[in-house]
């Protein structure tokens, strides 16, 4: 009789662009990360219809990490957009519509100031060469081996492919995580706000420069 135990095969990552199908699983990541944060009401079924629509409306673009096949991390963000801004939201209302009156009546507060939030932070994003990271995210389990490094890298490469020559984003000023890896992909902090109380800090990533690192070629 065999004594020993059997192995786990290691987990297989392969990497894809964003489409809308990834959108429910893409939505329950990034509702565990806010989990802690002042957006922690946002529900993964809001988010992952919202990634569905910002996917179909062509308001940006995404890469996600695959852990044998099951979305593990994704990164998201957008160069200038083609239309003015209004029009996307205006798009976006009408299909979201039964999940932001269920969010007015829920939580008008934390809506009102998110939007307020985010109308706020956008103000530097003013350059049409500056594409933007809107969010980042992979499940502590994948983390190791650059699997962040390497969805974000893709991005910033479609963002040279949309004209882009820098990339910024913003974070909390107190995520050290975040201040970590932003300094592992050579961005470099461009400004220190503080928007609703709350301090923000945005980086910036020279796009000229190319990536950091070689990664091996498994995408699909």
């Amino acid at each position: 009789m065999d004594k020993n135990p059997p192995t786990t095969p290691p987990t297989r990552y392969t990497f894809s662009e964003m489409t809308w199908e990834h959108g429910a699983a893409v939505g329950k990541i990034h509702a565990e990360h806010l989990r802690h944060s002042f957006m922690s009401y946002l529900e993964a079924r809001f988010l992952g219809r919202l990634y569905e629509v910002l996917i179909e409306l062509e308001y940006g673009f995404g890469f996600v990490v695959l852990a044998d096949d099951k979305v593990a991390g994704f990164s998201f963000g957008r160069s200038q957009p083609t239309q003015a801004p209004t029009r996307y939201v205006f798009k976006a209302a009408k299909r979201l519509a039964v999940h932001v009156i269920v969010l007015v009546f829920t939580h008008p507060i934390s809506l009102a100031k998110a939007v307020i939030g985010v109308m706020q932070s956008g103000k530097i994003i003013h350059d049409p060469d500056v594409g933007e990271l809107l969010a980042i995210a992979v499940l502590p389990e994948a983390r190791r081996g650059g699997n962040g490094a390497r969805i974000l890298e893709m991005l910033f490469e479609r963002m040279r492919q949309e004209g882009c020559t820098r990339a910024r984003w913003a974070a909390h000023g107190g995520n050290a995580g975040m201040k970590q890896f932003s300094r592992s992909v050579g961005a470099v902090i461009i400004s220190e706000t503080r928007i609703m109380g709350r301090p923000i800090v945005w980086y910036e990533r020279d796009l000229r420069a190319g990536p950091t690192r070689d990664f091996k070629d498994n995408s699909e």
